[in-house]
């Protein structure tokens, strides 16, 4: 996951990510971002796009092909820390 995380921020301090959103947290499996909530939506789908592109190189290292393990990020968001504890 750390990988994964590290290519995120790279991405996002090369301007190849949209403005705005800071990582805060690794918690477990979990990524913390945040963004504005006009950029939510936006900030996700890119996040998500990474972070499953970067673990699937990680993961799949010397795997053949046809061999490879997909990997999946799920990806929400919440105005508060109480939305997110109540979902």
């Amino acid at each position: 996951m750390y990988y994964a995380v590290c290519e995120l921020q790279r991405r996002r301090d090369d301007g190849e990510a949209p403005s705005g959103f800071d990582i805060v947290a690794l918690i477990h499996d979990e990524v913390i971002l945040v963004c504005d909530k006009e950029k939510a939506d936006e900030v996700r789908d890119f996040a998500k796009e990474v972070l499953e592109r970067a673990g699937e190189e990680a993961i799949n290292v010397d795997v053949p092909a046809g061999s490879t393990v997909p990997v999946t990020v799920d990806g929400n968001h919440y105005a508060t820390w109480s939305e997110k504890d109540a979902s």
